[in-house]
């Protein structure tokens, strides 16, 4: 379907991989997305997004990516943080001089632990209009709690 064509689909547009990915003997569910610009289409991509995950994954899933949220409490990171509980998040938003946290990172079920990363490369600060978000995720043993690096936070809401 071409949606450029078709305003009115432009919205439910949502781009994402959605990949399967052995590790050792569990298999992980790692989905990334890009949100549009539009708070509308944002939260009709959010909405998409919840349509096609499992409500209590049975194996961790990593959902991550330029959620395009910064504005605390907005109703598609409302939506996503209801079902997927807080994400880490860091400032990541112009690179050279990060003020907005666009890009986030949930694991479920909630407990593994999460070690995010601060980019530190001037390859990273002239590769992208983001910094990027890198974090190692902890699955050996049963999940704990979350333990999130300087530099990087729950959501405040």
């Amino acid at each position: 379907m071409d949606f450029r064509r078709d305003p009115e689909r432009i919205a439910e547009v949502i781009r994402s991989l959605d990949a399967d990915i052995g590790i050792g003997d569990q298999t992980v569910r790692v989905l990334a997305t890009h949100f549009g610009l539009w708070p509308m289409e944002r939260n009709r991509q959010a909405m998409r997004l919840l349509e096609i995950l499992p409500e209590n994954p049975a194996q961790p899933l990593i959902v991550m990516g330029d959620m395009n949220c910064w504005v605390p409490g907005s109703p598609a990171l409302r939506r996503l943080q209801a079902r997927l509980g807080k994400s880490a998040t860091m400032r990541s938003y112009p690179a050279p001089l990060p003020l907005l946290p666009l890009d986030r990172i949930w694991i479920q079920p909630a407990g593994y632990r999460l070690v995010p990363e601060s980019p530190s490369s001037r390859l990273a600060w002239i590769a992208s209009d983001h910094l990027p978000m890198v974090a190692t995720i902890l699955f050996a043993g049963k999940p704990q709690a979350a333990n999130l690096a300087e530099g990087f936070s729950s959501d405040p809401s």
